[in-house]
């Protein structure tokens, strides 16, 4: 289990909703996933809602920032009604409640039926109107890019200042990092200077569907400005079937993208890089041993 989940009482949430944010809650049940947040759902009198327990509260604002900026009709985002403090340790968040289930837990027969829609929104998202602000990678609680390029973004990965402590006190392996990143650094230049909107976690669990239709697309944290092939990317890497992986990657080589298939290693090894750095920071082996597994059999 990883080290940095929020970890909170139930009943501590609870009180708080009662005696903060509306007395008739009910039916308060935990959501299962994420790395960090701790998330429950609940009923009241006037409709039902979603709050996530943090002890930062960068992500809640960035997810406020794309509802605002972002939502419309084609990109279905939770309003974010409150964010606050529920004590001295934990922020929190309360949103709409987008109604279903994850992606990753519809049947074939119901994923099937949403994967145009899927791929519609991802699209959506990629032809926002952005140029209202600046940079590249990462946007802050302004919307403006910390790097000046994205080939510069790309790389910051190897620069990460807390690096050499990961290697010194975890399990990250040194000869795997260096030899992955080299292969990034390869494969970067075959990487455009395109800047689109990129949600940078799209799908499985920051997807929510009816069966019939996709209700919510939330968890905006680390959302981007970039090449777009980078969702695409991240998308596949996560995913377990090989079938829906390629029917995934079908869609956008038979768009004719220019180099598509070096991007996409690109973003995926780069994935794969800095998810082998937090399941060590955060003592998942398990995890790491199979993302490993995974980047090497991508480059061999």
């Amino acid at each position: 289990m990883s080290t940095v989940k929020t970890k909170i009482e139930e009943k501590i949430v609870l009180d708080y909703i009662k005696n903060n944010f509306d007395s008739s809650v009910t039916n308060l049940k935990f959501i299962d996933g994420g790395e960090t947040s701790q998330a429950f759902s609940f009923d009241t009198n006037t409709g039902s809602f979603v709050i996530r327990v943090n002890k930062s509260d960068r992500a809640f604002y960035k997810d406020a920032y794309a509802y605002d900026h972002f939502a419309c009709e084609a990109i279905p985002i939770p309003k974010i009604i409150e964010i606050g403090k529920l004590d001295d340790n934990f922020s929190f968040a309360i949103s709409k409640k987008a109604e279903g289930r994850h992606i990753t837990d519809l049947t074939e027969i119901e994923y099937q039926n949403i994967f145009p829609e899927l791929m519609r929104i991802l699209d959506a998202i990629h032809i926002v109107d952005i140029t209202d602000s600046t940079g590249y990678g990462k946007w802050n609680l302004d919307g403006e890019g910390k790097y000046d390029s994205w080939h510069e973004c790309i790389m910051s990965i190897k620069n990460s200042p807390d690096r050499e402590d990961i290697f010194k006190n975890t399990f990250l392996e040194r000869d795997i990092w260096d030899s992955i990143c080299i292969k990034i650094e390869e494969l970067s230049s075959y990487c455009p200077e395109d800047r689109y909107l990129i949600h940078g976690d799209y799908g499985n669990n920051n997807a929510v569907s009816d069966g019939e239709q996709i209700t919510g697309v939330f968890d905006w944290a680390d959302s981007m400005y970039g090449d777009p092939v980078y969702d695409v990317a991240w998308l596949t890497f996560w995913h377990k079937s090989p079938e829906k992986i390629k029917q995934i990657e079908d869609y956008y080589i038979n768009r004719g993208i220019e180099n598509f298939s070096e991007r996409l290693l690109c973003y995926k090894l780069r994935i794969g890089l800095s998810s082998i750095s937090f399941y060590a920071f955060s003592n998942q082996k398990n995890k790491y041993d199979s993302i490993k597994e995974r980047m090497l059999n991508l480059i061999n």
